[in-house]
């Protein structure tokens, strides 16, 4: 299944400076002038690590049970705080989210529309929009839970014997996928490497995955 990490956390904080303290230009009045800037300004706002405890340092993990939890709790607190700036116009709390396989721990990756459309792309004919790429587990999974035939089903007498052809090695967001036909399926496979991937490519050819 898909997992979902959020690590990254910040204050996007857009400003309207009003004066030129609102920028921290402070003390200045009897030396320049100051023309307003044209536009808002917008400015990235990072919570203090929690394991930066002052008067120690320690990993996030070691400094909390729930790290993910509590940075986005201090960058709420953040946001609260700075939303009564009067030069401050606008307050999101973001993060940046990665999304792996709990099968083979690769990013998780989906078929579009257009992919589950294409038999060059996709599995089989059962494939769909959303399904799982990354490895056979997870597609296994996904099918089970919306009741979708397995890989290698198939509703003629054909089966998914001999040899392999139109194989390829390409490369992903997660690694390397190999693609390859046999018996008039496509099927593919992905790896970390690109080693891993041209080996497991030679593999295929000789005949290996052929049931």
């Amino acid at each position: 299944m898909k997992q979902t990490y959020r690590d990254e956390w910040r204050v996007l904080v857009t400003i309207k400076p009003r004066r030129p303290a609102d920028l921290g230009l402070t003390g200045l009045d009897e030396l320049a002038e100051f023309v307003a800037v044209p536009g808002p300004i917008t400015v990235v706002v990072l919570p203090r690590r929690l394991g930066n405890l002052g008067f120690a340092s320690m990993s996030d993990s070691l400094a909390s049970r729930d790290v993910e939890g509590d940075y986005r709790r201090r960058c709420d607190e953040l946001a609260a705080e700075l939303r009564q700036r009067p030069q401050v116009d606008e307050v999101t709390v973001t993060c940046t989210e990665t999304h792996t396989c709990s099968h083979c721990g690769l990013r998780w990756e989906e078929l579009t529309a257009d992919e589950a459309a294409d038999p060059e792309s996709r599995l089989d004919e059962h494939s769909v929009e959303g399904e799982p790429v990354c490895c056979e587990a997870a597609i296994a999974e996904f099918r089970t839970e919306r009741g979708i035939p397995p890989e290698g089903a198939v509703e003629d007498s054909g089966e998914a014997t001999g040899p392999a052809t139109a194989i390829r090695v390409e490369p992903t967001d997660s690694g390397w996928r190999v693609r390859w036909r046999r018996g008039g399926r496509r099927r593919s496979k992905t790896l970390t490497t690109r080693r891993d991937a041209e080996q497991y490519a030679r593999y295929v050819a000789e005949g290996g995955e052929s049931s």
